[in-house]
């Protein structure tokens, strides 16, 4: 059996990011971890967390409204919490990513971050998200 394919989703630029390797299939998020790598000047880490199905689903709708408004926040806040990323909306189109990591499910090393994005650098990662899980209402 092959290895399964990962979907990207990354939020920021080259150089500064905090990058989601999801399962292709939601499906598997069911039964997988998912990797994230955040890269920010003079760091760089990674971790597998366990994020499910649902608060996917609710941070993309939250995402997509502040995209669409310009206004408000996003949260992914996983059951575990070993990763949080809290997107904020601010003056000018500029989205402010406030952002903790553990190591291990809230109990080890932690890192706490922000990276300031502009907004247009939300669309592709929006857009990979809702079609992945548009994958999965289509599945039930």
């Amino acid at each position: 059996m092959g290895a399964s394919r990962r979907l990207e989703v990354q939020f920021g630029n080259a150089s500064e990011y905090v990058r989601l390797e999801l399962p292709e299939s939601p499906a598997e998020m069911e039964r997988d971890f998912i990797c994230v790598e955040i890269a920010l000047p003079r760091f760089r880490g990674e971790i597998r967390p366990w994020i499910e199905i649902d608060g996917l689903q609710t941070f993309a709708t939250s995402l997509r409204e502040l995209y669409d408004n310009l206004s408000g926040s996003a949260e992914l806040r996983p059951r575990d919490e070993q990763l949080v990323l809290h997107f904020n909306a601010q003056p000018a189109g500029h989205i402010l990513l406030r952002g903790e990591a553990w190591a291990e499910a809230t109990h080890g090393s932690r890192l706490t971050f922000e990276l300031e994005l502009d907004q247009s650098f939300l669309l592709t990662p929006l857009q990979t998200l809702e079609a992945m899980l548009k994958r999965q209402d289509l599945c039930k």
